[in-house]
């Protein structure tokens, strides 16, 4: 087929204004299905980012539109000619969700791992990303240096060298939720044993400090998420 506009490829097609808006300016390259019609391609190319939850939910519409209520499973792969003001380091910045989004669909460890890493740049096309000794294992990392490489060469036409390397946990990062954690086993198991000898009074008792102290731990991490929050929404101001 000849290139021609996506919603000229896709007439009458009804999606919400603003998914409009992202895409009223894409092309579409060609679109392929199999013979079973189970599973549908459609290739685009843009001079302009679009948000990989916009891709998502173009996928989405497409599924209802073209298979009309019959199973179909559509992928958008997508080709950017973006400006030459891009280089690796402020797309990364600017696309750094999409990463997360596209590493999230083979696992969502790997999409963490490379959530909480420390990412940085060395000459022009050099990745380097550092995670925690004992949080990585061999494969995840394959998957996160190919996945990214990946992306920059077929999506954008930035060859880049990912590099993983592997550093010390910060000293006593863990130490202090490691010592909840044993107390609390530690009472559970206390407890226990005065079931078993007949002390349910000390049972009770224990029980009622051990919950105290979970409510305790558990304020401490919603206040650490709203510090990461915070921080997070920050950075992107």
């Amino acid at each position: 087929m000849e290139e021609r506009l996506f919603f000229e490829a896709f007439k009458d097609m009804q999606v919400s204004m603003s998914l409009k808006e992202e895409f009223e300016k894409v092309i579409v390259k060609r679109i392929a299905i199999n013979r079973k019609h189970t599973a549908l391609r459609v290739y685009i190319k843009s001079s302009r980012l679009i948000e990989k939850s916009a891709i998502n939910n173009m996928e989405q519409q497409l599924e209802k539109y073209v298979g009309a209520g019959r199973p179909l499973d559509v992928k958008i792969i997508e080709e950017y000619n973006l400006s030459a003001q891009y280089t690796p380091e402020n797309l990364y910045e600017v696309y750094k969700e999409g990463f997360f989004l596209e590493l999230k669909e083979q696992g969502l460890i790997a999409a963490n791992m490379l959530k909480n890493a420390n990412v940085t740049f060395e000459g022009e096309n050099n990745i380097i990303i550092e995670i925690e000794e004992g949080v990585a294992s061999s494969v995840r990392q394959t998957i996160i240096k190919n996945t990214l490489q990946d992306i920059y060469l077929n999506r954008f036409g930035m060859p880049v060298d990912v590099q993983i390397k592997l550093v010390e946990p910060e000293k006593g990062k863990y130490d202090e939720e490691n010592k909840i954690k044993l107390q609390i086993e530690t009472e559970n198991l206390m407890k226990k044993i005065a079931i078993l000898n007949g002390d349910t009074e000390y049972a009770e008792n224990k029980t009622t400090e051990s919950d105290g102290k979970t409510e305790s731990g558990s304020k401490k991490d919603n206040k650490e998420d709203n510090k990461s929050l915070q921080n997070k929404q920050k950075g992107a101001q």
